[in-house]
């Protein structure tokens, strides 16, 4: 006769000592003993009360109970967990997520509730006017001049005097983008748009004059045509097709203008990843960084090390990688195959977008460690100690001494360059663990070599010889802050320098002769929550992030650009990755995009976020309430 399934349920609750209570019931129908209770949460926890930890791979951990008493049905074993990281406000994201029990040589899922809290708080409200003086286009343009008038554009707009190439191939890219985005409903109408070259324009740059009559593009490049396209689509949606007649001029305050995404925590398929390059290009940002391999997986498949997506892109029990950020039992995950890395390009470019992928190196490596154990040394700290990392990894980083790690990266390296043929290749570079190279004779010797003191010396040596591996591939080098900060060795000056920590710190490197792309957590780090109340999901280490929050800082001009980054620990679906997005990413736009004394900033950031409610609903993401 057959053994029953367990059917077990874990409720959660935080007391007002921030500590975690479990209580997992047996709902089903006989005893359940000598199990373990498997979840994952964002950051390691320690064992309180009535549980013990057996083991923990960052913030996945394995528990069981003190006292082995079978759970008989109807009944429950309750205990107590604490996060080792004190002083955090915890919310919805930092409950278990994915729990199951192993039990008689098998894994059961277990239903898994949200977690409760002893002082429930309320998300806040916004307030908004509706005063819509202001042109409803995001972000704002460098100048509106309305004249009182309104032009009927509801059957769309005319194209069919169009001759110019660049001009065609601008309105093809962005009316397409119109129709599959539900912005507008037919490619050519009745209203026309006349176009020509003003030379004395910059690339990006145009200017729109709508009449009564018709409207007026002009530009330089493709670019800035399509821009102009983009606006127009843009102002179609939200006035309902009676435009305002006036004169837009408009151009952008930096280059590069971009949002980062994470698809290492959470695999997202290339369906949404195109949803996120429309809303991209909607919003006038041109650069997508695309996060694929770090900790928690390499999702790229690569002819030149199959092993590596083959073994780390799914997670789960028995799998290298255990069920973190949510996995459960598993497998979940996924790859990205050559063909699913072209379609994101050709979207991209249709976008007028340009991809840049990113390999963590040297840190943040634990799948490439696990899958090519070659990358570390046996005999690193052979003293028994073993540094964690910021999310509590132990062993997740590349030793940069050794001649087999330069013999497994650098194919990898070339072979990214090859496959997305962009003009950057992101090489990671933050985040090293302290102390995570004592006792390696490999670094000690080359130390010695090289007159290296410190870890920073070390991490700064390693990332100029992986630089000059993506130079010679005919790309250019980028990399986080950290990669920048050794004097002797760095990541080279001609590299983009992308800054998380603050704006202070970044623009330092300015200083020092670095070109920088700001992305500050403080302000654009989209995984972080909204608000403080215990209802609202995402990470608060940094801050918690409003929508005004996203404006509410004063980037420089000597800046190369700026970035808004989506990590996903938090990010479980499509739906979280857009609600974390929205609207919170039109603040990223309005910086990026706006000169200073146009950026908008607190109710008027507001505001603008309103007017853009009826494009969300075209795309179908998540609506502002206000």
């Amino acid at each position: 006769m057959s053994q029953a399934i367990p059917s077990m349920v874990l409720h959660s609750y935080v007391n007002n000592h921030n500590q975690i209570e479990l209580q997992l019931t047996n709902v089903g129908a006989a005893a359940v003993s000598d199990f373990c209770l498997c979840f994952s949460l964002l950051d390691p926890a320690t064992a309180v009360r009535e549980c013990k930890i057996m083991h923990q791979v960052g913030g996945f951990t394995r528990l069981v109970p003190t006292h082995n008493t079978p759970i008989e049905p109807g009944e429950s074993w309750a205990c107590c967990i604490a996060y080792q990281q004190t002083g955090v406000a915890l919310n919805m994201a930092w409950g278990p997520k994915g729990a199951y029990i192993t039990h008689a040589g098998r894994a059961t899922a277990v239903q898994t509730q949200p977690i409760r809290f002893a002082n429930q708080t309320q998300p806040q409200t916004h307030s908004v006017s509706h005063d819509h003086a202001l042109l409803k286009l995001a972000p704002a343009p460098t100048s509106w001049l309305p004249n009182g008038d309104y032009v009927d554009c509801t059957s769309g707009f005319n194209t069919f005097g169009l001759d110019l190439p660049l001009v065609l191939t601008a309105w093809q890219d962005a009316s397409a983008l119109g129709l599959r985005s539900h912005l507008i409903k037919t490619q050519e109408g009745s209203t026309p748009i006349t176009c020509s070259i003003n030379p004395q324009l910059a690339q990006e740059a145009y200017t729109v004059d709508i009449s009564n009559q018709s409207i007026t593009l002009e530009a330089s490049h493709e670019q800035g045509f399509y821009y102009g396209f983009i606006s127009l689509l843009q102002m179609y949606c939200s006035y309902k097709g009676s435009l305002p007649c006036g004169r837009i001029e408009d151009q952008p305050r930096y280059h590069w203008r971009g949002q980062h995404l994470d698809c290492a925590r959470q695999f997202f398929d290339t369906k949404t990843l195109c949803e996120l390059l429309d809303l991209m290009a909607l919003l006038k940002l041109n650069r997508f960084h695309w996060h694929p391999i770090d900790d928690e997986a390499f999702r790229i498949e690569l002819e030149c090390a199959p092993e590596l997506a083959k073994n780390t892109a799914w997670r789960g029990e028995g799998k290298l990688i255990p069920g973190v950020f949510g996995g459960g039992i598993g497998p979940t995950g996924g790859s990205y195959s050559k063909q699913d890395i072209n379609t994101i390009l050709q979207h991209a470019r249709s976008c007028h977008l340009q991809v840049m992928v990113e390999i963590e190196l040297p840190g943040h490596s634990l799948a490439l460690q696990l899958a090519l154990p070659e990358l570390g040394e046996p005999q690193a700290n052979h003293n028994g100690s073993q540094p964690a990392s910021v999310q509590g990894y132990y062993h997740n980083t590349i030793n940069p001494a050794l001649d087999t790690s330069w013999a497994i990266l650098t194919p990898i390296i070339k072979e990214l360059c090859e496959l997305f043929g962009s003009h950057y290749l992101h090489l990671g570079g933050d985040e090293v663990t302290p102390g995570c190279w004592d006792g390696s004779p490999a670094v000690d010797a080359l130390k010695q070599t090289h007159k290296l003191t410190t870890d920073a010396d070390v991490l700064g040596w390693f990332m100029s010889q992986a630089a000059a591996i993506v130079r010679q591939q005919g790309a250019l080098p980028a990399a986080w802050q950290e990669s920048a900060e050794g004097e002797q060795f760095n990541i080279g000056s001609d590299a983009l320098v992308f800054v998380w920590q603050d704006a202070a710190s970044g623009q330092a490197l300015v200083d020092r002769g670095f070109q920088v792309i700001m992305s500050p957590a403080q302000h654009l780090y989209f995984d972080m929550s909204k608000d403080s109340n215990s209802q609202s999901a995402g990470a608060n280490w940094a801050a918690t992030i409003s929508l005004e929050h996203t404006t509410a800082w004063y980037p420089n001009d000597d800046i190369a650009g700026i970035q808004g980054a989506l990590w996903c620990e938090t990010i479980a679906s499509s739906t979280d990755l857009k609600k974390a997005l929205a609207p919170r990413i039109i603040g990223l736009a309005e910086s990026a995009w706006c000169s200073e004394n146009k950026t908008r900033r607190g109710a008027g950031l507001v505001q603008a976020a309103h007017d853009f409610n009826p494009i969300w609903q075209a795309l179908s993401w998540p609506t502002q309430r206000f």
